[in-house]
């Protein structure tokens, strides 16, 4: 399945995607259904990390813009087992740590519980919020 990222994607882990009204299973790898949905909105995933590098500065773990016109800013978060998962910086709603774990609320009220560390969780949600308000500013 070739799935490209849209607004109603909420995240990318473990080999599945979670959507506003459904979750599923990919066969791709998560970096490849990021690269894809960069190349389908006209780039790609290197072009968006340099250009994220550009307007935030360099930055380890960069979020990208999958897409300027539908607003998509991505952020990837290392989970407590090595796993990379992706969350959709404009669909979060809040987030809280449950135990070892984090509880994110997203816009549709869907409470989903990730193995990750809040303090990570947090500062990459912090450098997707400088890099939404840039993109945001270029408009």
């Amino acid at each position: 399945m070739n799935y490209i990222i849209n607004n109603d994607t909420y995240a990318l882990y473990n080999n599945k995607v979670l959507e506003k009204y459904n979750e599923f299973d990919v066969d791709s790898l998560l970096i490849e259904v990021i690269d894809n949905s960069c190349l389908y909105y006209g780039s790609s995933y290197k072009g968006r990390v340099r250009a994220t590098n550009y307007m935030i500065g360099q930055c380890y773990k960069c979020p990208i813009i999958i897409s300027e016109n539908k607003n998509i800013v991505f952020f990837p978060v290392l989970s407590n087992l090595g796993d990379i998962y992706w969350f959709s910086y404009n669909n979060i709603n809040n987030y809280y740590k449950n135990g070892e774990k984090m509880v994110i609320i997203f816009n549709n009220n869907i409470r989903k519980e990730f193995n990750i560390s809040i303090i990570l969780f947090n500062k990459q949600y912090f450098k997707s919020a400088r890099l939404n308000n840039v993109l945001n500013a270029h408009k």
